[in-house]
């Protein structure tokens, strides 16, 4: 006899399973363990489930992505530089310090929380690329030019980068 809903077996997607609990999931698991599959397991469900939600592995890298960068504070870009810089290196260490998601430190596909401008397709919702927009705008403001400003930019990038791994 075949499991039927009259029987407790119940069709189509779990009620439980959506696109934030989908990507709450992936944080918690460490970057060289994450598949489809394995993300699958640990939700409890087949891993065609998780294709109606996301079509691909680097589509939810792209919402971990968005995730992360909209749990990490804005900065005031009416601040100094000194200032600004420092509120945005505060707030990421703040992130770090009370987020503990292993997928958080290097995201696959090369989608990382610290790029400016997302992925090559240009499906990122612009928080980083606002970011790069406010950073300019103060440091140009206090006169920068605008190598001198991307040259800061990744050096910041390239330090919280740093911080993280050797926190």
């Amino acid at each position: 006899m075949t499991d039927s809903p009259a029987h407790g077996a119940h069709r189509g997607r779990p009620g439980f399973l959506t696109k934030e609990s989908i990507i709450e999931e992936a944080l918690r698991i460490p970057q060289e363990e994450f598949s489809m599959g394995r993300l699958a397991e640990s939700l409890g469900v087949s891993p065609q489930a998780l294709y109606h939600y996301f079509p691909s592995k680097h589509s939810i890298s792209i919402a971990i992505a968005r995730k992360i960068n909209q749990m990490v504070p804005l900065s005031d870009r009416s601040l100094p530089w000194r200032e600004y810089t420092r509120s945005v290196l505060l707030g990421y260490r703040e992130f770090l310090q009370k987020n503990h998601y292993p997928f958080a430190r290097v995201l696959p596909s090369g989608v990382s929380l610290f790029r400016i401008g997302g992925d090559a397709t240009g499906d990122f919702d612009g928080l980083m690329m606002s970011r790069l927009n406010d950073f300019m705008t103060v440091f140009l403001r206090e006169g920068l030019t605008p190598e001198e400003c991307m040259e800061s930019w990744f050096m910041i990038q390239n330090f919280l980068r740093r911080s993280d791994l050797h926190r």
